[in-house]
């Protein structure tokens, strides 16, 4: 064979998907905004949450416009990736990535949040440390084994074992092909309506309600969640969708759709709000069905748009973006006893009137709640980038990417 036919060399490398790192960093560091966020609107007397004096609307809006995407975006993103992984690895290289990078960390991390949370939140309700004192009236629910903002890494584990054992056994039936084949076409489109009506159906079943317990999980929130995991391990193999995903008409369909169904959304749940208060208990179910319903729209319309304008608006490199991806998931692990510690602390401080005596200011929720953001962020990344980045915890969380960045 003369070198004129031979084929010519290619230096291509496999797409970099910059803009879907970046939204899954946003996803992660958006962590710190909703857990800062829960003391300003939780109702006092709560079993779960120490809460602040002040009260906040504006900041349960906050609220409810990240939960009602962030995970459902992270579960398309970790399906995404998923099939990526596969595709370009074996099986076997596959599982043992997701063991350093899921099932580890989560041994690890798990009993220092164990250590930890306990003694922060008895901190919120009663300003000291240690065990629950029976008077406060809280119960002693934290010192049992649950995930804390860990139980993301537990579902993912579950639904990476589901997978490989789907592709090793249920993939080849005869019967599963044609099905698959179906379900595809009516699931990925540009309006993915199965999608939408599946979601608003299991928030509708309780997917809303979520244990946080290593076992019994809230099988309708690990549903829920799996669902986007599905969507999104189906995307990958699917590039023409993505390209549709990242036009004008079907980033502002579906950004117009879901604002319309989060406002209907808002609506439902402060008219059930209204309801629990009058005492009008028979409405309460009606406009919690509402609720749920509308939850499940407004977050399938708006995942799917975020995913076009993040690769439409980030899809190219860059150093920072680069960084703060590879900050996200340290950050994301550390943050919930910092931010909770800053929100309880700022908390004590202005109920006893040192804040203002300090400052000579009043502080409102606004004000507390974005200083226990900046303050967390800042020890987050001050933490990775001088105690993390170049360490074994690091290799952990990243593997070598952000060394080789250095």
């Amino acid at each position: 064979m003369s070198s004129s036919t031979l084929p010519a060399p290619t230096n291509q490398s496999p797409p970099r998907y910059h803009g879907l790192d970046g939204l899954r960093a946003i996803a992660m560091l958006l962590g710190i905004v909703i857990h800062a966020s829960i003391p300003y609107f939780f109702p006092k007397g709560n079993p779960l949450w120490p809460v602040d004096d002040e009260q906040s609307l504006v900041l349960w809006v906050v609220y409810e416009s990240i939960h009602v995407w962030r995970m459902p975006a992270f579960f398309l993103l970790a399906g995404f990736f998923a099939h990526l992984l596969l595709e370009r690895r074996t099986t076997r290289a596959f599982i043992r990535n997701r063991i350093e990078r899921i099932a580890v960390p989560l041994i690890i991390f798990w009993p220092i949040m164990m250590a930890i949370v306990p003694a922060v939140w008895v901190y919120g309700w009663t300003t000291e440390y240690g065990s629950l004192p029976e008077q406060t009236g809280q119960p002693d629910t934290l010192f049992g084994l649950t995930l804390f903002h860990l139980w993301f890494l537990y579902y993912l584990l579950i639904q990476y074992t589901a997978l490989v054992v789907y592709r090793a056994v249920g993939s080849g039936l005869t019967l599963a092909r044609p099905l698959r084949g179906l379900v595809g076409r009516i699931t990925f489109t540009r309006l993915p309506i199965l999608l939408m009506v599946a979601a608003a159906a299991l928030q509708f079943a309780g997917a809303g309600m979520q244990t946080f317990a290593w076992w019994p999980i809230s099988w309708a929130h690990f549903l829920y969640c799996s669902l986007f995991f599905l969507f999104g391990y189906g995307l990958h193999g699917r590039p023409h969708l993505m390209e549709q995903l990242k036009t004008s008409l079907v980033i502002g369909s579906l950004l117009t759709v879901g604002g319309l169904c989060f406002v209907i959304q808002l609506a439902f749940t402060a008219l059930g709000f209204d309801a629990a208060v009058r005492g009008a208990i028979s409405l309460v179910p009606v406009f919690g069905a509402l609720t749920a319903l509308t939850t499940g729209l407004t977050a399938t319309c708006w995942t799917i748009c975020l995913v076009g304008i993040a690769e439409r608006q980030l899809k190219n490199r860059s150093p920072v973006i680069r960084w703060l991806v590879d900050s996200s998931y340290w950050i994301y692990v550390m943050h919930l006893p910092v931010v909770a510690f800053l929100t309880f602390w700022l908390a004590h401080l202005d109920r006893q009137g040192r804040l203002r005596e300090i400052t000579g200011v009043e502080w409102s929720p606004i004000f507390k709640f974005l200083l226990a953001i900046v303050l967390t962020l800042a020890i987050g990344l001050a933490t990775y980038q001088y105690f993390v980045r170049h360490t074994p915890i690091n290799k952990l969380l990243n593997g070598h990417r952000a060394r080789r960045m250095s």
